[in-house]
């Protein structure tokens, strides 16, 4: 039952902390249009231990099976397990906001109020960032 694979891989997503709670009916519904799905059955409980290259495997040979790989070779297969592994991703924007904080900007200003980057950038001395996010000259 494919539902079940799809249940593992967004548990998998849990369990490694690329997902929260609040995000596995989201990660499950662009897990299903990546897979071409309209319905889902939600399975039973995960009995057993989730391995992800089982579980993509699995996803794999359904996509082949219903025509949605263009072709089931390593590499289309690689390719499409790329597309799973996308629904569980963050967003850019989540990236920024978990190691700056104050946001792209809020670096910048913190590197021209006088912060250091360590070690110093060579290649960066002398280098102002305008309003704009553009890098100006001395």
């Amino acid at each position: 039952m494919i539902e079940m694979s799809i249940k593992k891989l967004v548990q998998y997503g849990r369990t490694t902390g690329l997902i929260e709670a609040e995000d596995e009916i989201y990660a499950r519904n662009q897990i299903m249009e990546v897979l071409k799905m309209s319905e889902y059955e939600e399975p039973g409980g995960i009995t057993d231990e989730i391995s992800l290259e089982d579980t993509l495997n699995a996803l794999n040979d359904y996509a082949a099976e219903q025509g949605i790989l263009e072709n089931n070779s390593v590499v289309y297969r690689d390719l499409f397990d790329t597309r799973l592994m996308n629904c569980l991703m963050p967003r850019p924007s989540e990236v920024v906001k978990k190691f700056h904080p104050g946001g792209r900007n809020g670096l910048f200003l913190q590197i021209e109020s006088g912060l250091q980057l360590h070690p110093p950038l060579p290649c960066l001395q002398g280098l102002k960032v305008d309003h704009e996010d553009r890098v100006r000259g001395p």
